[in-house]
């Protein structure tokens, strides 16, 4: 009987034992990490030809004088002149913050003084160029120049000469310091800014043609409109010549 009460007494402190056994409390720490990320910038560039009423495919050629009303080829006196019937497409995309600009300019290959040089002719012989007598593209986006003139629609100008249209250009791309560069409107029989004004190309060396300062979440796209004058006198063939559009991030 007292080793029965003994087995049953060990079993009970047994069971107490199990029944205080303590529970640790865990101890927790928490701390930060900063993350960083750097989106560099990226830019696309592409440029294009829209057909206008000479009906050649986008991104075709367009040749001078060959469109109706005012692309046609026009003489007066001892001038011929012609609006291009294609406006050149100028599309760029970039995710920076300070936007970007577009540099313009002419291939000065052999040396030539003009933009325009004839197929086999000699940059250094004047009669082998197209004299470009409308002011060249202004630095730092400077006030460009409206057509020379006799009267309404009779330009006397010669040459290669550009500007950036108001009609379907980005507004981002046409602000103040645009509308001041090229004109408030494309209307060439308007006076001061309210006209549209033109530059020649600079040779060898870009210049700014249009720029922006602000970001954009999409693409954005600048017209260019072209001009060509020729004096009577200017010898038959065919001229050349090669403009360069860049665009850089700001």
């Amino acid at each position: 009987m007292l080793k029965k009460f003994a087995a049953l007494s060990a079993g009970m402190a047994m069971l107490a034992m199990a029944t205080i056994v303590p529970v640790m409390a865990q101890a927790t720490e928490s701390d930060t990490s900063d993350v960083n990320v750097d989106v560099n910038d990226f830019l696309t560039f592409a440029i294009g030809n829209i057909a206008g009423n000479c009906a050649v495919a986008a991104g075709g050629d367009c040749p001078f004088g060959s469109g109706a009303g005012a692309n046609q080829l026009t003489s007066l006196g001892s001038y011929d002149f012609s609006f291009a019937d294609a406006t050149t497409q100028l599309v760029a995309t970039t995710n920076s913050a300070d936007g970007y600009n577009v540099l313009a300019f002419a291939d000065d290959t052999d040396t030539r003084t003009d933009a325009l040089l004839r197929s086999g002719g000699d940059a250094g012989t004047a009669a082998d160029l197209i004299e470009d007598t409308v002011q060249v593209l202004q630095p730092t986006q400077g006030d460009n120049a409206p057509l020379a003139k006799t009267g309404p629609g009779d330009f006397t100008d010669t040459g290669l000469a550009f500007r950036v249209t108001n009609a379907s250009t980005s507004a981002i791309l046409r602000e103040a310091d645009e509308d001041s560069q090229w004109g408030t409107t494309d209307d060439d029989e308007e006076t001061l800014t309210a006209q549209a004004l033109w530059a020649s190309l600079p040779l060898g060396a870009g210049v700014i043609a249009y720029d922006t300062d602000t970001y954009s979440s999409g693409s954005t796209t600048a017209f260019i409109n072209w001009f060509v004058g020729i004096a009577s006198t200017q010898q038959t063939g065919t001229y050349n010549g090669t403009v360069t559009f860049t665009a850089a991030v700001n």
